[in-house]
């Protein structure tokens, strides 16, 4: 509007109301007028946008909630006016002394109040039904010339990688009628009540949303946001998203905060989103371990159709080598398998675990891995195998009596995140894998594997840029201290040995079938190990080692959390992981949970 039309509609406005209204400065894309009217006899406040969009957006959810002070609206030179009954409230400030409990049940009753069948149809209606993610995209292309791009650039692709699991959550969440810019600013106290103003950035999303600038703003702390969930859930149910889908909602924010002060200054805005920025940074310095951990989800569960198959029968029961996760999983000859499609094993479980034991896991004592593997289901937790022989054992003291299998390895790839986290010395992580492996495979080989595997996912995640056969040579070198003490050696030569001769020649000279090549620790990780490191870390590598059969399941997650390691692109796995996110319960979600708890105590 420019300063004609302006004086055009003031004008305009003050002959209609019989009113003699002032121009109220503040930073916002509207303006606001405030003054007396004859025609309404008092004080009025009109509100001009230059949006229609946000005007009826307003319109809409005062006339939902019935709101007494909606006196009129209309447009005048394509511009949109709300008028409202004057009310004197006292703004808050940021140094306020707010109940964070009130706040929440502030929130909670406008989401209660105005998500109607009615109000959703013609908000959706308004607004169109986009999803955040499609916002979000639009907001980071806007924001080219931003002198943060680089770093907005930085941040996008990252968790691009992870689209098909923080869609997938968030297209399971409940929706709700958000307010859209929910913070101190737009609550007021009259009479000593909080009450919600401005309405003009509705939208039916997920809740959170309404959480994400107020938490970081005006309730950074723990305590404070703690107490506003538990007014919000006083109200109404809340669910709260994973950490990364979290993430996500922030750096939406973030695009928005300074999509507006690019064009609106506001320098405290503007430093917040900063923060925010900062924030998400450090979440995805660690991301590698996140992606390690789905890796070895999606090896899991493409191993699972393989089992026991060599590769010959694989192709005889599926008609070709497995390519994706949505093969049909068939037995040849024997009973329907245990898993189901897209369903991770024992495998995985066990690999979350130890995770829950982060807290003692930089000093662990043998005890509180004989908690974890006792409070493990006994379906991850077969009595035929060494960790069912524990379990049934009853004794907190119990020694393995043997063990030369992958559930141990498995079961110790989270020490290489808290190994890299920590800093651990060879030493470190020498001591504490044989107190986590020994407990169910007290061999020589697999303690071995175990070593080289926990040092390897160590000094992958240490390289910024990925050197595959430098990270096997340190690891090698950490294994070789472990192995003197041994005064054996036969671990290290099988690992150099099957690096430099194909996988399935290796096989051939281990002297077992072929479909039941993989279940012992010096049969497995030798190849596992050579296909890593002489693969070009694509799909294709995870698919060439599963279609060697033995024991897929196990030989497909080891490689999924080294891939994960160093850094392979998640893209390449976006179908898997989005079944395995679906047959899964709360695997993914506890895994997004226990990676943001390690990286917050232990990151660097």
């Amino acid at each position: 509007m420019n300063k004609d039309n302006n004086l055009d509609v003031l004008e305009q406005l003050n002959y209609k109301y019989g009113a003699n209204l002032n121009v109220i400065n503040n930073a916002s894309h509207n303006k606001h007028y405030f003054g007396f009217s004859e025609y309404f006899g008092k004080n009025i406040f009109i509100k001009c946008y230059f949006s229609k969009k946000r005007f009826l957006l307003e319109k809409e959810i005062l006339q939902s909630l019935k709101d007494d002070n909606l006196l009129d609206w209309s447009e005048i030179y394509g511009s949109y006016f709300i008028v409202l009954n004057f009310i004197d409230m006292r703004d808050m400030k940021d140094n306020d002394d707010i109940d964070a409990f009130e706040v929440g049940k502030l929130l909670g009753k406008f989401h209660e109040n105005v998500t109607k069948e009615n109000n959703i149809t013609n908000i959706i209606d308004i607004v169109g039904d986009k999803t955040v993610f499609q916002d979000l995209s639009k907001l980071f292309k806007k924001l080219e010339n931003h002198n943060q791009f680089i770093v907005l650039s930085k941040i996008y692709n990252v968790l691009l990688e992870f689209k098909s699991i923080y869609e997938n959550e968030y297209n399971h969440l409940n929706k709700t009628v958000i307010h859209g810019d929910f913070g101190y600013r737009n609550i007021k106290s009259l009479n000593n009540k909080l009450t919600l103003i401005d309405f003009e950035r509705v939208k039916y999303d997920i809740p959170w949303l309404d959480f994400i600038k107020i938490f970081n703003r005006e309730l950074p702390d723990e305590s404070s946001q703690k107490k506003c969930i538990e007014g919000y859930r006083k109200v109404k149910d809340l669910e709260i998203p994973s950490p990364l889908l979290v993430k996500v909602l922030e750096f939406y924010s973030v695009l928005g905060i300074y999509s507006y002060t690019s064009n609106i200054k506001d320098t405290k805005f503007e430093h917040m989103g900063n923060l925010m920025l900062e924030k998400i940074l450090q979440y995805i310095k660690y991301i590698r371990i996140l992606k390690s951990l789905i890796l070895i989800f999606v090896g899991d569960a493409l191993g699972v159709a393989c089992t026991h198959y060599s590769r010959e029968e694989i192709s005889k029961v599926y008609g070709k080598e497995i390519t994706d996760i949505t093969e049909k999983i068939r037995y040849f000859g024997k009973k329907e398998p245990k898993w189901k499609l897209g369903e991770v094993t024992d495998d995985s479980y066990q690999a979350v675990a130890t995770l829950k034991c982060y807290d003692f896991v930089d000093n662990p004592k043998r005890n509180d891995f004989s908690e974890l593997i006792y409070n493990l289901d006994s379906k991850y937790c077969k009595n035929t195998t060494s960790c069912g022989r524990f379990k049934n054992s009853k004794d907190m003291n119990y020694v393995a009596w043997f063990g030369r299998g992958n559930r141990g390895i498995n079961r110790s790839i989270p020490l290489g995140y808290m190994a890299y986290l920590c800093d651990w010395s060879d030493t470190t992580v020498i001591e504490n894998v044989v107190k986590n492996v020994s407990l169910t495979h007290n061999s020589y080989e697999t303690i071995s594997a175990a070593i080289f595997i926990v040092s390897l996912i160590k000094n992958l995640l240490s390289m910024k840029k990925v050197n595959k056969i430098s990270a096997f040579t340190d690891s090698l070198n950490t294994l070789l201290k472990y192995e003197k003490e041994m005064s054996r050696y036969e671990f290290s030569k099988a690992l150099t040995y099957a690096l430099y001769i194909k996988p399935e020649k290796y096989i051939n000279e281990i002297y077992c079938k072929p479909s039941d090549w993989g279940f012992e620790s010096i049969e497995s990780v030798p190849i596992i190990v050579s296909v890593f490191i002489n693969d070009n870390m694509s799909k294709d590598t995870m698919l060439n080692l599963i279609n060697l059969g033995g024991d897929s399941d196990s030989t497909g997650a080891i490689l999924g959390a080294l891939m994960g390691a160093a850094n392979v692109d998640l893209n390449l796995f976006s179908k898997e992981i989005k079944i395995i996110s679906n047959n899964n319960g709360n695997l993914i979600y506890d895994a997004n949970i226990l990676f943001k708890d390690i990286i917050d105590k232990y990151g660097k």
